[in-house]
């Protein structure tokens, strides 16, 4: 129902309201937004660079402390180029009845673990003598069984692997109940394969040390940190009772995003219900990751005070802005009221000057829908022209090709006489909406309920076009969508996408973009193959394959799934073909065919009519080819044979023959094996061996000479070929005539 005048100036005064109440609240909450969030970004950069730094000092006091000087251990005592030869004796001699060097190899060890105060002990395998120092003790084990606890671990896997050093996280040493311990294992000498090995060094560091050098760093009550391997497994950390799974379950999560990022970074991760910043670095030494876990729930509190401040006080600041505004905006409504009379009878005199251009504006707006133009102001037109008390849930568009030999004076009034049918159908299924084109064509969209079927929609729609037209006209169907699942343009882009099939299906009136399967056609085939068995029977004039070869390509066209712009790219190659073995035989083929056969393809329409005439250029060109032949095959035969006699005792090739006579070497290889059965070098070498026996008979010349006359750089290969035709060598046949 419309509105009075009174009900749109009271509509009018609210809409003034409500803009002058969003401009108050925009001028209002957007500084105070702004400054709260510059707030909380440089509180959380300055928390960020607070956190990053404490665990590179974690990092930098960790690695300084256990690791460097457990690896530099390692070289400065081990290797060849120490002056003390203690303990790397063993690993070429044998020291099996040689109490005195077992002896200084543990004194050597107690001196290297009492330097090193956050180290357990020191154990050392040495292949030569199969044994094992150990806490004070060795044991060759070839011949003991000895208790080393889990030192069997590493000493199994690195005896039988490629493995040279490794950190094993923390393990009782000795057996359940005995002291834990980070075991840092080498190989001597480094990168060697496991035969060639001489030592493995385990290092033992204090798991216990550890722990209290990180309680140093951080007290557990000010957050959790802790040291984690490559491979996931808990190292050390700062907390009394601590356990992994109290982070909750999802750990791996987090421990995933550290392992997988770059060498140091930050995060922020929902770790056991609480905000948490993660901020790890990558140790310099090894594959350890030192990380920090900080609550960031404790360290907002100021800023979430500063937050319900602030609310509070924008609360009571909009309350009285929304006062004023309401005051001002009725004083300032009282001037428009006046305007707003003459502005309804505008309105009225516009609604009736769209009720007289309603047909323009019905056809600009079908248009626009079809085509992906809608602007927002046409949107309202869309209840006037569907029926609203009608439930449409799906819709499909459609393009009517109309005959192209129906006069342009009939076809402008069928075509409206059909789009009235269409659209005047009395169905409560469907309704149609139609407009004619600039060209031959009716463009439209028809939306469906629940109830229609789309294969008896379609049968109802070729009944009322063929009222009008009976033969000759094409119906593309588009894709059918729910309302609101595709825009309009889409289904209409199908339609016009499933039309151009009307090239490979000229015979069916009715193309649907799904049955047509458009998306799942293939761009490309496998055409070279063809196109070159296509030129070789047009050359050698096989005009039957030629035309088996043009219906297979016009089969696999229309039965294989391709796209339309394949085909035609297809006809067009093979028409090119054509046209260049015509060119290279000679002839010119605007000449030949009396126009440009290129320019001819692109006027017809379908399939059958480029098969057709494609047949036709083909029967032309292999007619002309065969006269041609059929002047030139007469005499060939007699100018080659004249030519190799003339020429004997010279350098003869068939490319030499084929470039006297200005032909192909393949060409005339070809033709002279039709015109005498025997192939181009058969006939050469009966020749010369002719001129061998004359030779040999007049007995003036050897056998390397006459090898030599006739060409043969190989006297060896001109024997064997003359005993293959006479049985004899040519040496004894020359005797035979003595």
């Amino acid at each position: 129902m419309r509105l009075n005048i009174q009900e749109r100036q009271t509509h009018f005064f609210l809409r003034i309201f409500l803009f002058n109440v969003i401009i108050v609240i925009l001028v209002t909450c957007i500084p105070v937004v702004i400054y709260y969030q510059y707030f909380t970004k440089a509180f959380n950069e300055q928390l960020e660079n607070l956190n990053l730094k404490t665990v590179m000092q974690f990092r930098n006091a960790i690695d300084e402390k256990f690791l460097r000087d457990s690896m530099r251990m390692v070289p400065s005592n081990f290797v060849d180029n120490t002056s003390d030869e203690t303990l790397i004796k063993p690993m070429t001699d044998s020291i099996r009845n040689d109490s005195k060097a077992i002896l200084s190899v543990i004194n050597q060890l107690q001196i290297l673990t009492s330097n090193l105060p956050y180290v357990h002990s020191i154990d050392v395998y040495y292949k030569n003598n199969n044994v094992l120092f150990y806490n004070n003790r060795f044991c060759f084990l070839s011949e003991n069984a000895c208790t080393i606890g889990s030192r069997q671990l590493w000493l199994d896997r690195f005896k039988n692997s490629e493995e040279q050093v490794s950190w094993l996280p923390p393990r009782p040493l000795e057996g359940e109940g005995s002291e834990p311990v980070i075991t840092f294992v080498r190989s001597i000498p480094y990168f060697a394969t496991p035969d060639k090995r001489k030592a493995i060094i385990a290092i033992n560091i204090n798991e216990g040390l550890l722990m209290k050098s990180l309680q140093a760093l951080r007290k557990p009550s000010d957050g959790l940190m802790l040291i984690i391997d490559s491979d996931g497994n808990v190292i050390a950390h700062n907390q009394l009772n601590y356990q992994v799974k109290e982070l909750g379950e999802d750990r791996e999560s987090w421990i995933s995003k550290v392992l997988a990022g770059p060498s140091e970074g930050m995060f922020n991760q929902k770790i056991a219900d609480n905000s948490t910043m993660v901020s790890y670095t990558k140790s310099e030494f090894n594959n350890w990751y030192y990380i920090s876990l900080v609550n960031k729930d404790s360290f907002y509190k100021k800023s979430n005070d500063l937050k319900n401040w602030l609310i509070s006080f924008v609360l009571m600041f909009l309350l009285v802005s929304i006062l004023i505004a309401y005051i001002l905006t009725k004083r300032a409504h009282k001037p428009i009221r006046n305007v707003i009379g003459h502005y309804y009878t505008q309105i009225a005199d516009l609604n009736y000057k769209v009720e007289i251009n309603k047909p323009v504006i019905r056809h600009n707006y079908i248009m626009s829908l079809l085509h992906d133009e809608l602007s927002t102001h046409m949107e309202p037109l869309r209840n006037e022209f569907v029926h609203a008390e009608k439930q449409w849930n799906r819709f499909f568009c459609f393009v009517i090709e109309i005959p192209k030999n129906v006069p342009f004076e009939n076809e402008q009034a069928a075509s409206y006489h059909l789009i009235g049918l269409l659209e005047s159908c009395k169905t409560e299924a469907y309704q149609v909406w139609a407009i004619k084109d600039y060209g031959r064509q009716i463009q439209g969209v028809l939306f469906m309920n629940e109830s229609a079927q789309l294969s008896n929609v379609i049968e109802e729609m070729v009944e009322q076009i063929e009222l009008i037209y009976k033969i000759g006209y094409v119906l593309s169907i588009g894709g059918m969508y729910a309302i609101g699942e595709r825009t309009i343009s889409a289904s209409y882009q199908e339609a016009v996408e499933a039309l151009k099939y009307v090239y490979l299906y000229p015979y069916h009136p009715v193309l649907t973009y799904s049955e047509l399967t458009i998306a799942s056609r293939q761009g490309e085939g496998g055409s070279v193959t063809i196109l070159d068995e296509l030129e070789v029977c047009i050359r050698i004039c096989d005009e039957k394959k030629a035309r088996q070869l043009v219906e297979k390509i016009k089969d696999d066209m229309m039965n294989g799934l391709y796209t339309v712009e394949y085909c035609k790219n297809l006809y067009a190659d093979v028409i090119t073909t054509v046209r260049k073995v015509v060119d290279s035989m000679g002839f010119s083929s605007n000449q030949l065919f009396g126009y440009d056969i290129r320019e001819k393809f692109k006027e017809l329409e379908n399939v059958e009519g480029v098969t057709s005439w494609t047949m036709d250029l083909i029967k032309k060109a292999i007619t002309s080819i065969e006269d041609r032949k059929m002047s030139f095959d007469s005499n060939i035969e007699v100018k080659i044979k004249t030519f190799i006699h003339e020429h004997l005792f010279d350098d003869i090739s068939l490319e030499r023959v084929a470039d006297e006579m200005n032909i192909s070497a393949n060409y005339l290889g070809k033709l002279f094996k039709k015109n005498t059965g025997i192939n181009f070098t058969e006939y050469l070498t009966d020749c010369r061996l002719i001129e061998a026996e004359k030779l040999l008979k007049e007995k003036k010349l050897s056998v390397n000479e006459i090898a030599s006359k006739l060409g043969y750089s190989s006297t060896n290969h001109f024997i064997r070929i003359f005993k293959e035709k006479y049985g004899e060598t040519p040496k004894k046949y020359q005797l035979l005539f003595k």
